[in-house]
């Protein structure tokens, strides 16, 4: 029932939208018949294409069969239960087609990953999983095909399967030219809803249907041009020449004298200084800055330009230059050295590469290596997983500059080996793996900046400005790339796994951005792996809260301003807009892609600070161009408001979701959680004005947690695989102004299955389902399988007892979620005529299908009874990631079928049963010429559970009439000349309705039994009344006509809201079990609304 309830509340809410002016008008017009479609529904296409229908071997249908009208206005594939099947639409655009856009809307109904609708063979879209009307275009000319495929998988079938398609269309474009555009500007075009069109290959040419557009084109230092304009055919705009914008003088004052100065901007880059060393600048942009000299710790600020002015900037003195010869011991303190200059330094690298490795060490000073050729410390062996450096050294937020050379400041950090606090400035550049902390690390680089610049010149090595090779175990974490990271290799077809914060990893990388530029050779068009914070992130490698502002440069299809090659998984990753096309240049396998591009606006915005998470502040120091810096950097956090400081109590309010008041831990989840609700989100403080405000929830990894209402779904990695830890963010909104008035981002860690609780869950499976468990559950008072007498029990979910048994818990209110379900079985489709969904009965007239009551026939009979069982907990697996073969054995938990057959009793024994006839008669009363058809004789066997509509059906289709309905509704009947009957047409008491033996009130002809001899009359009559029919099917508040009001009332009964009245069990009770249910109001709300 809660299944039911849900799907009536959508049905419900989709009629609260519309006015019940126009409800009345529905259950007046004339219902479309089956014969209208499906070709109707390509109509807009007229003569300018072909369409054709197709299908594989494994479709069982007729040809031009293979989709059908959905009884509305459009078509749905005709493939539902045929494994393996596939149906095509094939559309072919002819001669007089020279620029158009196909257009048209689908809805998919499948099981995720598996059965999928592919449109151009998946070269443009390949889509499955619930997925509600959406539009989809594409550009087409003479000759152009376009193939619509929907494929079924070889199992796991469900009747309701099938794609959806309405609206075709067909729009002529218009080339629209813009001239002189000034080559270092961008165009922008937007169509009247505010979206970005895309050109054609030209990027100065478009191609848009009819209708009203802006423009703009900016540049950096020149006024944006900005218009509006109008298609109705090929046109051409004329732009003017762009205008300078307003400047500012900026000049440094810096000590020493000698220091240079470097001035860029987010989207005009570097900014070149005059005769007299003064910066002319563009008013109203912020600007970066990078100060440094020899022997000087580089600074970084950043500024708005707003007018003339003099920045003064100090450098700090970077330490005693080394001679590159002097090595002297450092003082210890408590089994730590205590390195003070370069020299010290110097020695203690030695000392860690003689066979000290565990060494630890803490700078007192600035380092200053003054350029001189030194020892990178931590010896790399490829045959010793535990190699490097593995004690701890830090920095202190110490300054090591003059590094140079062709090695980091470590060569390894091995698995037990930390790095953290240095400010480090590197030249360096070499033809093996680099980096400016490490060339490998294989354990915990942390809170470090490297400035400067890294180069390689090999096409099989790692670089970048932290680690190059961040090997298994690796994790980089609160670190900066400030330096400059290039690659100068002239091989093609190479990896080049070049990155700001890691050349590749298979570690960790998280809280990290990166400003420097990258760059590798254009003009290697086959060459790949360059990213703004990785070149490539192997599998099982995790990269979350980063993001990039550097520009990155190199062969356009191996960029990405985030991630070259992309195989792990990469969450809440950001980059700047215009640093590359593309936050990935490519994928590889099953990879996790969270990101976006941001503007510099967006970036510099509080909400982004809040998005990377609690290790970043607003950079309120001019740090960082005003974009988000590291908590260690400095910068701080806005104020939170009334209800942001409330939304920290919001991981204490949630709890587990089948125990709802046992409290979670956070850090270590296995099981889905019950997400706090309005009231007491309300009683925490957290909504302030309930009535005008609304709860938010986004995960920021959807593969490992997602919200569904209340409810988060928890999906723990499998086996062997590390804990995942996911970012969700809470808001609060205005409902009426949509504002954000509160929101923050929280931390959940997800804890991985253990090989243990999957065997013992799959046995717990196995023992569900069986026979003998299905038997005694819905037994009820009967003893015996082979004597039934009485009626069967129906059961909700099994949950396992602490004597490795089962639990039997009944009805849908008594659910826990933790148990197995009763499923619906494979082909229930609330919205069409069915007895059964849970539990279904091979004879209904002896055994019902779900309430599973007993009728006792006159002779012994053997029924069998079936369901399907899912174990919620661990098929959730297979619903989503079914697709994967890694997740093959969650499909043994998800809708498993279990069946028992058992012999009810006759009252005379045992005997045979005698075949059935009945007459039915087909009366259209004259109405528009309606020609009546022939007597029909209708046979079946008698325990066959035939009822009226199986013999009205039949009758139906022998006599060569088409009609549209089923046994709840008989909306329309045509007969063999054309003329159509409808409910509604002649006014509100119109219909096909019948008697039975002569006698007018009758349960729906779906469910009312037949038995042998039955005359039927189904016929036509614009006064039901007037034919002695007063019990209205679905009639239920009594008013003689059937509305959307007696479908509320009748669920207000079933949930025993309101009290059931005789005409309430009367009318509503559909099935003639005696009792009133949610699947009976949705069928009178279906008969309401003509559906």
């Amino acid at each position: 029932m809660k299944k039911t309830i849900a799907l009536f509340a959508a049905v419900l809410m989709l009629l609260c939208a519309v006015p019940f002016a126009a409800i009345g008008e529905m259950n007046l017009a004339a219902a479309k018949t089956a014969g209208d479609f499906p070709d109707a529904v390509f109509d807009p296409l007229g003569d300018a294409a072909s369409v054709e229908y197709s299908h594989n071997t494994n479709f069982t249908g007729e040809s031009g069969t293979e989709f059908v009208s959905d009884g509305e206005n459009g078509i749905k594939s005709a493939s539902g239960g045929m494994r393996s099947s596939v149906v095509t639409i094939t559309i072919t655009f002819g001669e007089a087609v020279s620029n158009a856009r196909l257009s048209f809307d689908y809805k998919v109904s499948s099981e995720a990953r598996y059965d999928y609708l592919s449109v151009n063979g998946s070269t443009e879209k390949t889509l499955s999983g619930e997925i509600d009307w959406t539009n989809y275009s594409q550009t087409v000319t003479a000759g152009s095909v376009v193939t619509l495929a929907y494929v079924k998988d070889s199992s796991g079938d469900r009747g309701s399967d099938c794609v959806w398609f309405k609206n075709f269309a067909l729009q002529s474009l218009g080339t629209v030219t813009f001239e002189n555009v000034d080559p270092l500007a961008v165009l922008t075009v937007r169509n009247a809803e505010g979206n970005i069109e895309t050109p054609t290959a030209n990027s100065s040419v478009y191609a848009l249907a009819a209708g009203d557009y802006s423009y703009t084109l900016t540049r950096f230092g020149y006024q944006m041009q900005s218009g509006e304009f109008t298609v109705s055919g090929d046109m051409s705009i004329e732009l003017g020449a762009m205008t300078e914008l307003e400047t500012c003088t900026i000049s440094f004052s810096v000590t020493p004298a000698e220091a240079s100065v470097t001035l860029t901007h987010p989207t005009g880059g570097e900014m070149q200084a005059d005769e007299n060393g003064a910066f002319v600048l563009p008013k109203g942009e912020v600007y970066s800055y990078t100060v440094s000299a020899a022997n000087y710790v580089t600074a970084n600020g950043s500024f708005t330009a707003s007018a003339d002015a003099v920045i003064e900037v100090e450098l700090t003195y970077a330490g005693e230059a080394w001679d590159g010869t002097t090595v002297t011991q450092p003082a210890e303190e408590n089994g730590v050295y205590m390195i003070s200059d370069a020299a010290e330094f110097e020695w203690f690298a030695q000392f860690v590469n003689a066979g000290n490795s565990t060494a630890n060490a803490v700078l007192t000073q600035n380092i200053n290596f003054n350029g001189k050729a030194r020892t990178a410390f931590g010896i790399y062996d490829y045959a010793d997983n535990n190699s490097g450096y593995n004690g701890t050294f830090d920095g202190r937020g110490f300054a090591v500059t003059g590094i140079a050379g062709e090695d980091g400041i470590l060569d390894c950090i091995g698995p037990d080996g930390v790095v953290k606090n240095i400010i480090a400035n590197v030249n360096i550049a070499s033809d093996a793996n680099i980096g400016g902390i490490a060339n490998t690390s294989k354990g915990l680089v942390e809170n470090c900046l490297v400035a400067g610049s890294v180069s390689t010149s090999a096409n099989y090595c790692s670089s970048a400005g932290i680690v190059g090779r961040a090997m298994t175990g690796n994790t980089v974490r609160g670190c900066v790339n400030n330096a400059a990271i290039s690659n100068t290799t002239n091989s093609y077809a190479s990896t080049l796994s070049l990155g700001g914060i890691v050349g590749y990893t298979y570690g960790t990388v998280e809280n990290c951005y990166n400003t420097g530029s990258l760059s590798a050779k254009q003009d290697r068009t086959t060459n790949k792996g360059i990213g703004g914070i990785a070149g490539q992130i192997h599998a099982p490698a995790i990269v979350r809260n980063v993001y990039n502002v550097g520009s990155v440069i190199g062969p356009e299809a191996g960029i990405g301003g985030i991630a070259g090659v992309l195989k792990g998984a990469l969450q809440n990753a950001y980059f700047l807009e215009g640093t590359a096309s593309n936050g990935v240049s490519s994928t590889e396998g099953t990879p996790t892609a969270e990101y976006a591009s941001k503007t510099a606006e967006e970036m510099r915005s509080a909400e982004f600070a809040a998005i990377l998470g609690e290790a970043f502040n607003n950079d309120t120091d001019g740090i960082n161009g005003g974009m988000p810096v590291l908590t260690w950097q400095g910068g701080s956090t806005e104020q939170p408001n009334e209800i942001e400081i409330a939304l920290l109590q919001y991981p204490e309010l949630i709890r587990d979701f089948v125990d709802k008041t046992q409290t979670v831990d956070m850090n270590a989840l296995m099981n889905d959680i019950q997400l706090p609700r309005p009231s007491t989100l309300e009683d925490a403080g957290i909504l302030t004005d309930r009535s005008n405000q609304k709860v938010l929830m986004e995960s920021m990894n959807t593969d490992a947690f997602e919200f569904y209402g209340y409810h988060g779904i928890v999906y723990r990695p499998l086996p062997g695989s590390p804990a995942v830890t996911v970012q969700y963010r809470i808001s609060v909104q205005d409902r009426n102004t949509e504002e954000i008035l509160g929101s923050r981002v929280f931390e959940l860690t997800i804890l991985p299955l253990t090989e243990a609780e999957l065997a013992e869950a799959e046995q717990v499976m196995r023992n569900a389902c069986t026979e003998e468990v299905y038997w005694n559950g819905i037994k009820g008072e009967n003893a015996n399988k082979d004597s039934v007498t009485a009626n069967l029990a129906p059961f909700s979910e099994l949950v396992l007892n602490e004597n490795g048994g089962f639990d039997y818990i009944r009805g849908a209110v008594n659910i826990t979620f933790g148990g197995i379900d009763v499923d619906d079985l494979p082909g229930y489709d609330p919205m069409s005529y069915q007895p059964w969904r849970e539990f279904r009965s091979s004879h209904p007239s002896i055994i019902t299908c779900e309430n599973l009551l007993v009728t006792r026939p006159e002779y012994d009979t053997l029924v069998t009874i079936d369901s399907v069982f899912t174990y919620t907990k661990y098929a959730k697996y297979w619903e989503k990631f079914g697709e994967n073969s890694d997740y093959a054995r969650f499909e043994a938990f998800f809708k498993q079928p279990v069946s028992v057959t058992v012999k009810v009793l006759g009252t005379s024994g045992s005997g045979t049963v005698e075949d059935i006839t009945a007459t039915v008669r087909i009366n259209g009363r004259n109405f528009a010429g309606f020609t009546n058809p022939a007597e029909f004789t209708f046979t079946a066997s008698g325990d066959a559970d035939s009822t009226v509509w199986d013999a009205i059906s039949a009758a139906l289709a022998a006599s060569g009439c088409t009609f549209d309905g089923d046994g709840y509704l008989l909306r329309s009947v045509t007969d063999v000349n054309g003329v159509t009957l409808s409910v509604g047409t002649y006014g509100e008491a119109c219909g096909w309705f019948y008697k039975l033996n002569g006698e007018g009130d009758q349960p729906a002809a779906g469910t009312n039994a037949l038995a042998d001899g039955d005359v039927i009359e189904l016929f036509y009559t614009d006064n039901n009344e007037a034919e002695g029919i007063i019990t209205l099917v679905g009639d239920v508040n009594g008013d003689g006509i059937v509305t959307v009001v007696d479908a509320l009332m009748l669920l207000r009964c079933a949930l025993g809201t309101e009290p059931t009245t005789a005409a309430a069990l009367a009318n509503g009770d559909i099935d003639g079990d005696g009792v009133l249910s949610a699947e009976e109001a949705l069928a009178v709300m279906r008969m309401a609304i003509q559906m």
